[in-house]
């Protein structure tokens, strides 16, 4: 093997193992299945990962030559821009991971990190922090009683402000939102209307306690959260159309 070709894989190996990393915490840790099909961290993530496991080593191929005297110095500085580019990275997909999945009025929204703020608070009983680490949280949205203040954040999202799932001091426990949740729900067999058949019985397989649904927005698509009639109202998302 070449002198070219040793510099290549050995990069190509340190590349992967960063690759590997990224692929755990970000698909396995912050954006748990499905919800990053709906939340735009795709093409971010695989822009990395083109970026950090091809063109870095092959920067290394054509720069190595045995005899060449910076080298060190050359390669040294593949690879501190390529951490860079990779922080960089998992920083801008750490900020948009999910931290909470809130039902508001009739529907789930999914909650990321740089729409809230990011010091670590108490909010409606529920330890609320945008450094949550492993995967989002579950809460429910209680619309302000006073009309006032509740048109204030009508008047606020119309504006392109936040809405009131955005505003975590109106939080509470999920099963507060039992009934309301119920009784807006639509049946499970709804679902057959809106995705292939065969799908929704393959997925409803590992929740035979599912009698009805809620929909689920996110940033760049809709996923299905499934409901049973006792507590734990909720039982788990799953990637169906909740809708036409």
């Amino acid at each position: 093997m070449s002198f070219r070709s040793r510099a290549f894989f050995i990069h190509l190996t340190f590349s992967v193992c960063l690759t590997f990393i990224a692929f755990l915490l970000v698909l396995q840790v912050w954006y748990v299945d499905p919800l990053y099909k709906v939340v735009g961290v795709i093409d971010i993530f695989f822009m990395m990962i083109l970026v950090d496991l091809l063109i870095g080593p092959l920067l290394t191929f054509f720069i190595a030559k045995p005899l060449k005297k910076s080298l060190v110095f050359d390669v040294s500085v593949i690879v501190l821009v390529q951490v860079l580019f990779y922080l960089f990275g998992l920083f801008s997909i750490w900020d948009g991971r999910p931290i909470w999945l809130v039902y508001t009025v009739d529907r789930f929204d999914v909650i990321q990190a740089y729409e809230l703020a990011s010091s670590e608070k108490s909010v409606g009983g529920l330890e609320f922090s945008s450094y949550q680490f492993f995967g989002p949280k579950w809460a429910y949205t209680k619309i302000p009683t006073n009309a006032s203040e509740r048109d204030s954040i009508l008047f606020e999202s119309l504006s392109g402000g936040k809405d009131f799932s955005q505003h975590p001091e109106y939080y509470r426990p999920l099963n507060e939102a039992g009934a309301i949740m119920l009784k807006n729900s639509q049946p499970i067999s709804t679902l057959k209307d809106f995705n292939n058949s065969d799908k929704v019985d393959s997925l409803l397989k590992n929740w035979p306690t599912a009698n009805s649904f809620l929909p689920m927005m996110g940033k760049t698509g809709a996923l299905t959260v499934l409901l049973q009639k006792r507590q734990p109202y909720v039982l788990g998302v799953v990637d169906l159309r909740p809708w036409q």
